[in-house]
């Protein structure tokens, strides 16, 4: 892994918060993929720079591991499903701790990658079996799509986050906008209608039309700042 790909995906990680504890959505969605794809165990395993962390999962608690020990790391650069029948006669797995019995004892591997709107892979949507599956997965293409949802997801929570924070920004705007100009419009208004009182200004059609037009622009002015102001929390 090159460090600025490593970087990449640690900038990911955190962009999206991915690695907070799942909502309800992700784990509904692997215990569909399970159904769907007819698998036991279902995880997405998202890859820091030096773990491996089941943010998800169905058919066992999810974990955390370290990276050395993670089967999907070992393929987390390759861009397709990979779908391997029995993991311990496949060279890139069969040394793991995960097959060879130490941590576990999986057989049957899929996974396809979860890669951000960005272009970065930061993990798989895996699927196991503690048995050899002869036949491999019915479908990667399902897998495949299943992924996709979950990156979709961890982007539209990422969105949500965002949407919220600008929320905030604009809010506490317009309220130092509204108090700025609030205070000296008071003062205004205050003093125009105090000049409409004036003789003078009764006794002169054009100043007169003048002074009400003054008013009736700063009450329109203060309307605005009244819509523009939240409501109380």
């Amino acid at each position: 892994m090159s460090g600025s790909a490593g970087a990449d995906r640690e900038a990911e990680l955190d962009r999206l918060n991915a690695l907070a504890p799942s909502g309800a959505d992700l784990q509904e969605l692997v215990a569909l993929a399970a159904r769907v794809l007819g698998v036991p165990k279902v995880a997405i395993n998202l890859i820091s720079a030096d773990r491996q962390h089941q943010v998800a999962a169905y058919g066992f608690d999810p974990g955390i591991c370290s990276r050395g020990d993670s089967m999907c790391a070992a393929v987390l650069a390759e861009p397709d499903p990979v779908v391997v029948a029995d993991a311990s006669s496949d060279a890139r797995f069969a040394t793991n701790p995960f097959v060879t019995g130490e941590i576990g004892e999986v057989r049957f591997y899929a996974s396809a990658p979860l890669v951000t709107l960005r272009g970065v892979p930061i993990g798989r949507l895996c699927v196991f079996d503690d048995v050899p599956h002869a036949d491999g997965l019915a479908s990667p293409e399902t897998l495949a799509l299943f992924a996709e949802r979950v990156v979709d997801i961890l982007e539209l929570r990422a969105q949500a986050r965002e949407l919220a924070r600008t929320r905030a920004r604009l809010t506490a705007f317009v309220n130092q906008v509204n108090h700025d100009i609030r205070n000296p419009l008071t003062a205004l208004l205050a003093s125009v209608e105090l000049l409409e009182t004036e003789p003078a200004v009764a006794e002169d059609a054009s100043l007169e039309e003048l002074i009400t037009g003054a008013r009736r622009s700063g009450e329109r002015i203060s309307a605005l700042l009244d819509e523009l102001s939240p409501p109380p929390s």
